[in-house]
């Protein structure tokens, strides 16, 4: 639950700078947040949403870490995050904008 709670917490502050973040300036705004520490977890995977790539579902979805720099896609969305420690920071582009 801990997790998820601090997973929630990084998406709700990614989402609330979303509107003043360009996608140039996303790698930079990552090191900062994340503090560029090492990650201590990976969080490689694929998944695939059981609603499909229906208005509702996500369809298949896979996110690839190297270091602890975060890359994928989720439905529509390409994924940039980072990981700092044991917290999971990403960012949702659409169209090149965050």
């Amino acid at each position: 639950m801990r997790s998820f709670s601090t997973i929630l917490l990084a998406l709700s502050l990614i989402f609330a700078i979303s509107c003043v973040l360009t996608q140039k300036e996303v790698d930079p705004w990552l090191g900062t947040i994340s503090g560029n520490r090492p990650a201590e977890m990976d969080i490689t995977g694929k998944c695939h949403d059981e609603q499909g790539s229906t208005f509702f579902g996500w369809g298949e979805d896979y996110l690839r870490q190297e270091g602890n720099k975060i890359s994928g896609v989720l439905g529509d969305y390409n994924i940039k995050g980072a990981v700092s420690g044991e917290v999971v920071y990403l960012v949702f582009l659409y169209k090149n904008k965050v």
